[in-house]
């Protein structure tokens, strides 16, 4: 009597809160027909996605050998990785492996071939040094060609650096501030805290000095590639604008953000960043590497300058570099810094870093496979000293040396 009350007990409570019989088996018939009609609604998706793919061409491809190796070579890799990570929790300082006698003697080879191969690179690099030397007319050719590119980097750098400071007292005159320029500083005479110097005022000021001879460079580089015969002997002067350029922005600015001034100042009121914020690192990072890309696209310019195809040839480019490029440079680094004797900022210094950085990358790849078949531009039977540009250089620094010695300034 008991059991059949409490069964009746028990019936009441589940029609009370799950429903009666009828009912359950009607929800559950519900979503049976739910399921169902979700399933015939994911299978049509599926289908629709088929034929989408038949009809623009992307039907699923077929599993091949190629396919199943790839994958049996995931899952290798896979189980290497884990036995590795396994292997060095077990023991992090395994022991030095003991190396086979044939190892070592391969190793061995390897390094003997290795100093062989230097060896005679250096051999060789001597003995084609005494064939230019033992010729006279090659001699000469290389002698005056160094000279002619050394007298037009100093030419190059007296004639961006003029511009870069004369566009900046400019630009400051059209804000009322004035300027000074002597041949080895800009100078503003004003307070450090006077109301000139806003916001707009710092950042168009020392950004146009960088902007100008990038502009500068690109055009220039532009025009290098016309095939004229009178361009032959302004070809060289343009392309080491161009690189001074070039340095005077992504330079300027590493140089700046190393000495606090010029050109840093940009970044600094338009992001308004302290010394050696994440800006500044990020954008001398790119600056560095800019540097670097330039000076590997500058060998094939400098081998497109030249008047004669045997100086170019693979044995002998290496001089052909080191009497175009690397040797300008250094001599005609010394000039200016005779030139700005006894000053010589640290920023002036700086640029002849930064130019390094791009005239070191032509030793690097001056017989890379993208070079193998550079032709120059313009051939000429004859290489003469050019008297011209040697004078105008002589002009350039005595006008910066005197002439700017008490300073150029513009007021408004």
């Amino acid at each position: 009597m008991r059991q059949r009350q409490w069964e009746d007990v028990k019936k009441s409570l589940i029609n009370t809160f799950r429903g009666s019989e009828e009912r359950r088996k009607h929800r559950h018939a519900r979503n049976a027909m739910k399921r169902r009609i979700r399933q015939e609604k994911a299978e049509e998706r599926q289908q629709q996605w088929k034929n989408l793919a038949v009809r623009l061409g992307l039907k699923s491809r077929k599993i091949t050998e190629q396919d199943i190796i790839k994958r049996k070579i995931r899952q290798e890799r896979r189980q290497e990785f884990k036995n590795a990570i396994a292997n060095f929790f077990k023991n992090p300082l395994p022991k030095k492996r003991e190396k086979d006698l044939d190892e070592i003697v391969i190793r061995r080879k390897i390094k003997e071939d290795r100093i062989n191969t230097v060896i005679k690179g250096i051999r060789r690099f001597f003995i084609n040094l005494n064939l230019i030397m033992k010729n006279p007319e090659s001699g000469k050719k290389y002698l005056v060609m160094m000279m002619n590119s050394t007298v037009l980097y100093v030419v190059s750098f007296l004639i961006v650096y003029f511009l870069y400071h004369f566009i900046t007292m400019l630009t400051a005159a059209s804000f009322d501030i004035p300027t000074e320029f002597r041949y080895f500083k800009l100078t503003f005479p004003i307070s450090t805290y006077s109301n000139l110097w806003t916001r707009p005022a710092l950042v168009i000021i020392f950004a146009a000095g960088p902007l100008l001879s990038l502009i500068i460079a690109l055009l220039l580089l532009r025009l290098f590639y016309i095939r004229s015969s009178w361009m032959r002997h302004w070809r060289i002067l343009m392309l080491w604008m161009a690189l001074h350029g070039i340095n005077m922005f992504f330079g300027a600015y590493i140089v700046g953000m190393i000495t606090r001034t010029g050109f840093i100042y940009t970044s600094e009121w338009i992001f308004y960043s302290s010394k050696f914020d994440i800006e500044e690192i990020i954008f001398a990072l790119i600056a560095f590497f800019v540097l670097v890309i330039s000076g590997r696209y500058a060998t094939r310019l400098f081998l497109l300058s030249s008047l004669s195809r045997s100086l170019i040839k693979p044995s002998f480019r290496a001089y052909y570099i080191l009497a175009r490029v690397i040797f300008p440079f250094l001599i005609g680094s010394v000039i200016l810094i005779l030139t700005f004797m006894p000053h010589n900022p640290p920023y002036i210094l700086l640029f002849y870093a930064t130019m390094f950085i791009m005239v070191f990358q032509t030793l690097t790849n001056f017989n890379a496979s993208f070079n193998e078949r550079v032709l120059p531009i313009y051939l000429s039977k004859k290489t003469i000293l050019q008297w011209g540009f040697l004078i105008l250089m002589l002009v350039l620094l005595i006008a910066y040396r005197v002439g700017l010695e008490k300073g150029l300034t513009i007021t408004v």
